[in-house]
């Protein structure tokens, strides 16, 4: 284990989005981890430029949508934002959020889903371990994963529920990021998510550790290859006999 944990992170490609790390993840990992965060994404899509989506309902114009964000998808975040104060007894259908996460087109979308998301929290509105798998799977299918790391990674904020299938399948997307991109920034994420299965309770089982040698091979390079073969070596150590017991 000690050969894995030297591998598991590089700390020093940083931004500052997800400076906000529980204590537990701060403090057993690096207290300067943080996520890329590319937050814009030029489109095509032709709508008006209204910056960063706004937090504050007060300021929400339903016939104002931000930067690339489709009209009916603005419409269903500003009604849903202002229902779900405290006080207002018409809250927002269960679904809402699962809708707006699985139904995003942009990367611009899912943030505007993001800002819903920490109210969502905060109002106690339910959180389950589907919400956790469904946004994995749209930032995946948007090729945003850095969304998801910034959930995963702030737990307070977002009270994320992820599964094991959820968590290998972001592993390994993130190998084939690296490679596709040629960042092994990506690489380290993937290692950040493996690292993370024991704060939300879940075990390294061999799914989670399938993924991790899959996204180091998928990174051509030396020392991906060296952070697989500790994997390898781990993963066998930890089935040996006499290690569960």
């Amino acid at each position: 284990m000690q050969a894995l944990r030297r591998v598991l992170f590089n700390p020093a490609r940083i931004t500052p989005r997800a400076t906000r790390l529980a204590p537990l993840t701060a403090s057993r990992f690096s207290s300067t981890l943080e996520v890329p965060r590319n937050l814009f994404l030029a489109s095509e899509l032709e709508k008006p430029s209204q910056g960063m989506v706004s937090t504050a309902v007060g300021d929400l114009d339903p016939a104002a949508p931000a930067s690339n964000v489709r009209s009916e998808f603005w419409r269903l975040y500003v009604s849903a934002m202002s229902r779900l104060g405290g006080s207002h007894i018409n809250r927002p259908k269960k679904s809402t959020l699962h809708w707006l996460v699985t139904n995003a087109e942009t990367r611009e979308e899912l943030d505007t889903a993001l800002e819903m998301a920490k109210v969502w929290r905060m109002q106690m509105m339910p959180i389950t371990q589907a919400t956790a798998q469904i946004w994995i799977d749209s930032c995946i299918r948007l090729n945003y994963p850095e969304l998801a790391m910034t959930m995963l990674l702030d737990q307070w904020t977002y009270r994320q529920l992820p599964v094991s299938y959820g968590m290998a399948k972001l592993i390994r997307f993130l190998g084939k990021q690296a490679k596709e991109t040629g960042d092994e920034a990506k690489l380290d994420d993937a290692f950040r998510v493996f690292a993370l299965y024991p704060y939300y309770n879940l075990q390294h089982d061999a799914d989670a550790y399938g993924a991790l040698v899959e996204a180091c091979c998928e990174v051509n390079s030396e020392e991906a290859w060296r952070r697989a073969l500790v994997v390898a070596e781990e993963t066998l150590a930890d089935a040996a006999p006499g290690n569960h017991g």
